[in-house]
């Protein structure tokens, strides 16, 4: 690095780690590294935790505007898209952002992601699911979300609030997104933290934004850990000649559960065998259509070698 860039990082540093400057300061040096980002790239080990320190401080920040708020969001962005470079061009460089650092990144677009108590926040939420996406998929692939953010913000299903309810739902859609990116091992153990709450999320019937993710997740898990259909709901007769059971057919449960429609006769075909809405509508088939969903992936998870469980992310 010649003397140009350590110039430039020492300056800003200070800025971003000086208490005495205010918030104005704060947000100008801010925007001015989210403006010249392509030349802050080649500081970016030394000002990356400032940086996340400072969108932190500025997101947190009840009086911010939501300007100031997407400012914050945008620093998370400038580092996920320096890491993006670095993959891309194949560099020789041999740094890397530290576990932590990226732990606080996932953290940051989980928890914002979800902030949606305000119409006007829901572009912010969109671009927090967004970035979470890429950083998971693109930018770190091999890095273990913590599910500690999700527990926090599922565990709240109790709270009669509408908005937290709709905050509940958007972290399962992100969990679903996982899901489909772990291991069988990983979805395990995911399951296995979670479970109580998301059993919970299963009962609640009136919110249909939530049904629909517990839907989304739901057909996610049932690819990874096949299970048979109950009797319940299909024939014994039927020849099943698919191993576990159909993502239509699990659609078409959870879809019942918002609906709440017992003379809908529109049907699915599942192992080529016609079932209509109404016979899996009934309260008695979707409770043990249910128990056996949950018993199944129990009983995957406690075949789960515990040596092979990273205990860290409880």
């Amino acid at each position: 690095m010649d003397d140009g860039y350590d110039v430039l990082a020492e300056y800003t540093k200070k800025i971003l780690s000086d208490d005495a400057h205010g918030n104005l300061q704060l947000m100008h040096i801010m925007t001015i590294i989210v403006r010249h980002q392509t030349i802050y790239f080649h500081v970016r080990y030394i000002l990356a935790n400032l940086m996340i320190q400072s969108a932190q401080k500025i997101a947190s920040q009840q009086s911010n505007s939501m300007e100031h708020k997407k400012l914050a969001i945008d620093i998370i962005e400038v580092i996920i898209k320096w890491e993006l470079r670095k993959h891309h061009e194949q560099t020789n460089d041999q740094k890397n952002f530290n576990r932590a650092l990226i732990d606080t990144i996932f953290n940051f677009l989980i928890r914002h992601a979800c902030q949606i108590n305000l119409q006007n926040m829901l572009p912010l939420s969109q671009q927090c699911i967004r970035l979470f996406k890429i950083a998971r998929k693109f930018a770190w692939p091999n890095v273990d979300v913590k599910l500690t953010t999700f527990e926090r913000l599922i565990h709240q299903i109790e709270s009669p609030n509408i908005t937290a309810h709709n905050s509940i739902a958007i972290a399962i859609d992100l969990l679903a997104f996982l899901i489909s990116t772990f291991t069988v091992i990983q979805i395990k153990y995911t399951m296995r933290t979670l479970k109580r709450s998301l059993i919970t999320c299963v009962s609640i019937t009136n919110y249909p934004r939530l049904v629909e993710s517990m839907q989304n997740l739901f057909s996610k898990l049932i690819i990874q850990i096949p299970i048979e259909p109950p009797a319940a709901i299909i024939p014994t007769t039927a020849t099943n000649t698919q191993q576990g059971l159909s993502p239509q057919l699990v659609q078409a449960t959870l879809a019942s559960l918002a609906t709440a429609t017992t003379n809908n006769q529109q049907s699915i075909l599942t192992n080529n065998v016609p079932i209509s809405t109404h016979t899996i509508s009934k309260s008695e088939d979707i409770e043990q259509f249910y128990t056996i969903i949950t018993k199944t992936i129990i009983d995957n998870m406690n075949s789960t070698p515990t040596s092979i469980v990273n205990t860290t992310d409880r």
